[in-house]
Formats: structure tokens, C-alpha cells, sequence
């Protein structure tokens, strides 16, 4: 909530446009990040962890590796949060222009994170597999489940997607 509203104070301060768009470029992949790995995702997996195993029979993936991989993706978000703006201001010239790279590469190995603690967390549910209780909902989280793989496909080929579009 404070990073929101450190955003929308600076970008509604701005002096003119072109400012306004390098305040957004800088922090709102931050953002972003914070907002959809570290709220709606974690909370997503926190009630599957109660609900998916009581209610549908899927395995139940136990606390210790829930623990471990909440310790893993918000290390991985805070990395790829906080190297991202690193990375915008030396491409700006704003910090020294060597610091790029290693932010970027931060920034990689912390989306790596997000994405392999959400994979282990994921596949633990064994969603595919057939569960204890037949159930007419049940194709929904498994569909759910197939759309978080695809959006992890997108996120892990973003560093790709950026570099072609860079070079072009």
C-alpha cells in the first residue's frame, strides 16, 4: 500500500509527460511484482493449502514445504523488486552504467525464484492426478492450474521476449 502510494504521489507530481513516463517504467514492474506473486499468488496457494486437500482429496502438500517456499518466492520477489528499478536507472544513467547488468541478472534469478517456488507448490497438489472425491468442480482447478503453468511459461520467457525486442 505505501509503494502505491509512493507511485501515484510521484507520478501525479511529475513535471511534465515524459517524466511521468519514466517514473512509471521504472516502478511499476516493481509493483506489479509485489502486487500479484506476494499478494494474490501467495493468498491463492494459502487457501488452496487449507481448501484443495480437505475438500477435493488432492495430496496434501504439508506446512514444512509450504514454509520453505514461502521463504523462497518472497526472497525472489524482493531480489526481482528491487533490481528492476537498479536496472532502469543505470540503462538512465541515473546509477553507473555497469550496475545494468547485474541488476538484470538479479532481476532474472529472482523471477526464477517466484516461478520455482510456484512450481513446487503447484505440482505438490497433484492436481492431474485423480482425487479421492468425485467432484464436478474439480475441472476448474484443474484448468486453473493449467493457466498458472502457462503463465509461467510467459513469465520465464519475458527476459527472452525483452532481449529480441532490445535488439530490433
Amino acid at each position: 500500500v505505501a509503494f502505491s502510494l509512493v507511485l501515484f504521489v510521484r507520478v501525479s507530481l511529475a513535471a511534465d509527460f515524459g517524466a511521468m513516463v519514466g517514473t512509471v517504467s521504472t516502478w511499476q514492474e516493481s509493483l506489479r511484482l509485489i502486487q500479484m506473486f506476494g499478494a494474490i499468488g501467495l493468498v491463492v496457494l494459502g487457501v488452496s493449502q487449507r481448501f484443495l486437500p480437505a475438500v477435493f482429496g488432492f495430496r496434501d502438500p504439508g506446512e514444512k514445504l509450504f514454509t520453505r517456499m514461502l521463504w523462497v518466492i518472497n526472497a525472489g520477489i524482493l531480489i526481482a523488486a528491487i533490481a528492476f528499478p537498479l536496472s532502469m536507472a543505470s540503462k538512465r544513467e541515473m546509477l553507473p552504467g555497469g550496475l545494468t547488468g547485474a541488476a538484470r541478472g538479479a532481476y532474472g534469478l529472482g523471477m526464477l525464484l517466484v516461478v520455482g517456488g510456484y512450481i513446487v507448490l503447484v505440482g505438490s497438489f497433484a492436481a492431474w492426478r485423480k482425487a479421492r472425491l468425485a467432484d464436478r468442480s474439480i475441472k476448474f482447478i484443474r484448468a486453473a492450474h493449467a493457466w498458472l503453468g502457462v503463465a509461467i511459461l510467459l513469465m520465464l520467457f519475458e527476459p527472452v521476449y525483452i532481449g529480441v525486442v532490445q535488439e530490433t
